[in-house]
């Protein structure tokens, strides 16, 4: 027991660091296997990370999400979902971009056409997403109310999400330059 007050408790920079390492050894394995199954199924590795590990990662964040949501708290499952997009973003690219172009060396991006594409498809997601969870619970802002988002909305966003994940994939397949 590495908690507070604790036996362990002197052991916890230790347990964190052998957290870290195990974390650092998965990624890299899953990583290098979802490339494989990219490459068998003639996928190229932008459609991979953006639908299969992206979604992976987000499982412990979905059911945090939905077990706040159920204690009546929606609005910090919703600033939760997309704070940890941001987090991703900002430490997940940014930090390592940061310290490699500050040692000097160049950043190179393979697939840029298919990024570019990436890029437009979570833009037309951020579009669904406003319109889906943020217009609808506009009225509930100022009246202090609670929003209510419903199963409609719920399979409005799904089938936005899978529409989104076909159409990535069938452009990418029609991509030659990966």
């Amino acid at each position: 027991d590495c908690g507070r007050g604790g036996g362990g408790e002197p052991l916890y920079p230790l347990t964190l660091t052998v957290a870290f390492a195990w974390l650092s050894v998965f990624s890299f394995a899953l990583s290098a296997a979802v490339t494989r199954w990219g490459t068998l199924l003639n996928l190229p590795p932008s459609v991979m990370g953006v639908y299969v590990i992206a979604v992976g990662a987000q499982v412990p964040d979905t059911l945090q999400a939905v077990a706040v949501a159920r204690r009546g708290l929606g609005s910090m499952a919703v600033a939760s979902a997309v704070g940890s997009q941001v987090i991703n973003v900002l430490v997940g690219l940014g930090l390592p971009w940061l310290l490699s172009s500050s040692a000097g060396r160049e950043v190179a991006i393979k697939g840029r056409s298919e990024l570019i594409d990436a890029i437009w498809l979570m833009y037309a997601a951020v579009l669904a997403y406003l319109a889906v969870l943020i217009a609808p619970t506009a009225p509930s802002w100022c009246s202090r109310g609670h929003a209510r988002l419903g199963r409609a909305q719920g399979k409005l966003l799904i089938g936005c999400y899978a529409g989104l994940v076909a159409l990535h994939a069938v452009r990418a397949q029609m991509s030659a330059d990966w």
